[in-house]
């Protein structure tokens, strides 16, 4: 029996949601009671639909039975999980999930999770001690905590109980520093360029620097995307697109000119891979927009795809789960913003000396 893709997917869909949760809150539960009544409407409205068409097609009655197509779906995510920079991200998993992963299957689990923000005891152990897990699992993880958001702390110094800020890096100023001069750069494609050394010059070497590191990566990533985007309406964009892009493959293949012997076909990698970097930053920048510092405060959601790495740094269903994810959560609310900004100020704030802290205040502001 041929079952079109499409249907397999409304299947699995429908397969991969679960009854709520007691302990759920009141806007789990109607949220999650929505998604059900759709899917109850939609299953009811294909039965009535194809037993008329049978009937009408004369098929014999004892044809007309429930046909199991459980055993047609598998696991089919093949996440681009084989490179990866950032700690807790891109592991091998131990199981596969039983259930074929779709866009759709991926939105009905994010939203079968408990909507209260996360308490500092909760997220805090996120950025200390994160996990090992896909990628696919960690933009999951990371999709969740977008919509629960995190609660400051009380009084900051309750935090210095789940971070140690014994150790201090001097990079951070460094690179800070280096931020700010950017900044004062006129001409856009110079801003660009010096950016994009920015973003490639920071390492990290523990699990906190690589938090830091990936707000630093994170903030260059989104100001990159900004001017690229308001290069578009300008006069010559197409020219100095095609400069920079030109300067970048220079940089990262200081050996490869076109008298090359396999110029062309280094050219043609890099130019994938470059959109793959256009693309992954851009996607950053739309969660930026809709959910702010919460963002920032989730190291997952940094961009990974580099000009010398064959990788997205993303699973392969992840660009049409956000776009779905994106079309069907609604904009927070003003209380959301202004919660997840305390609470990733606070956090900057015990691990950053004070005129970086308030660069990352002014940039807030910016992007608001």
């Amino acid at each position: 029996m041929s079952i079109p893709p499409e249907f397999l997917d409304g299947f699995a869909y429908i397969s991969g949601l679960e009854p709520v949760s007691p302990s759920a809150s009141p806007g789990t539960k109607e949220k999650h009671t929505s998604v059900l009544k759709d899917a109850h409407r939609a299953a009811g409205l294909l039965f009535m639909h194809t037993t008329g068409l049978l009937a009408a097609s004369d098929a014999p009655d004892d044809e007309l039975q429930f046909i199991d197509i459980s055993d047609t779906l598998a696991h089919s995510d093949s996440s681009d999980e084989s490179e990866t920079d950032l700690e807790g991200v891109g592991q091998e998993s131990s199981k596969s999930k039983p259930l074929r992963v779709t866009p759709f299957t991926r939105f009905a689990e994010i939203m079968n999770k408990d909507d209260e923000p996360y308490s500092i005891e909760e997220w805090l152990p996120f950025i200390n001690e994160p996990t090992r897990t896909t990628l696919l699992e960690a933009e999951q993880e990371g999709f969740v905590r977008l919509l629960r958001g995190y609660l400051p702390a009380e009084k900051i110094k309750d935090m210095y109980n789940y971070v140690d800020t014994s150790q201090h890096d001097p990079i951070y100023e460094i690179v800070s520093d280096r931020a700010v001069g950017i900044d004062l750069i006129d001409d856009p494609l110079q801003r660009l360029c010096k950016r994009e050394s920015v973003i490639n010059a920071v390492d990290t070497s523990d699990v906190l620097h690589n938090f830091v590191h990936s707000v630093f990566l994170s903030m260059n990533s989104l100001r990159f995307a900004a001017e690229w985007s308001c290069m578009s309406g300008q006069s010559k964009c197409n020219a100095h697109k095609a400069k920079f892009r030109a300067d970048v493959f220079r940089d990262t293949h200081p050996e490869v000119d076109e008298k090359h012997e396999d110029y062309k076909n280094v050219m043609k990698t890099f130019r994938k891979r470059f959109e793959r970097v256009i693309t992954a930053r851009n996607a950053h920048r739309q969660l930026f927009l809709k959910f702010g510092a919460a963002v920032l405060l989730d190291p997952c959601w940094t961009p990974l795809a580099t000009y010398n790495k064959n990788t997205t740094g993303r699973s392969t269903t992840f660009p049409k789960t956000l776009a779905h994810f994106m079309d069907n959560v609604d904009t927070p609310s003003d209380e959301y913003f202004d919660r997840n900004e305390e609470a990733f100020i606070q956090l900057v704030s015990i691990l950053l000396p004070t005129d970086t802290v308030r660069y990352i205040e002014q940039f807030l502001e910016e992007y608001k």
